[in-house]
């Protein structure tokens, strides 16, 4: 769960880079703290569930990239104090072979120290790696901090919340209801 917390937080953060540009584009090249809550779903998941994750961003113009703690990419633009970031990541969960296949669709507005909005990720789990299919949509709200220098006192500055809501560590494994009846 964490890594798709990650992920989706990811994806939000470049949807928050996607509109296209006016003339006052928002700079958002750093490094981001994201924190997401999980506000909606019919995965049989429980809605509440934060996680927690850091976002580095590069930009170019209206154009914007991310990449998550995991190396997991996204893309998107910017246009005035709109972003909006997409991507899409398959991988295999390192200890069942589980293949998931997630879609970010990312979506924020606000400033150059922070950003609000909305993140939906599609997951859909292999039939035959994962012992039964899925196919669901998590909704999530996230808010992301920039990290980095002080602008005006030149020390190292974090806007973002502190701790970290989810723990540090192994991936969690997402316990999902397959149309297989059993757990993935």
């Amino acid at each position: 769960m964490r890594k798709l917390g990650l992920l989706a937080v990811l994806i939000l953060l470049l949807s928050l880079s996607s509109c296209s540009g006016g003339e006052d584009l928002l700079d958002l090249a750093g490094t981001w703290q994201v924190t997401m809550t999980l506000v909606g779903n019919d995965c049989d998941l429980n809605n509440g569930q934060i996680e927690t994750f850091k976002l580095t961003i590069t930009q170019s113009g209206d154009r914007v990239s991310a990449t998550d703690e995991e190396k997991n990419e996204f893309s998107g633009t910017i246009a005035d104090d709109a972003v909006r970031l997409t991507g899409l990541v398959t991988e295999a969960d390192p200890d069942s072979g589980c293949v998931s296949t997630r879609s970010y669709d990312i979506q924020g507005v606000g400033t150059a120290q922070r950003l609000d909005g909305a993140m939906e990720i599609g997951l859909a789990l292999d039939p035959v790696s994962c012992g039964g299919a899925l196919d669901c949509t998590l909704h999530y709200s996230f808010t992301m901090v920039r990290v980095g220098l002080g602008h005006r006192f030149g020390h190292p500055v974090n806007f973002g919340p502190s701790p970290r809501a989810s723990s540090p560590g192994t991936w969690r494994r997402l316990r999902l209801r397959t149309s297989a009846g059993s757990a993935a």
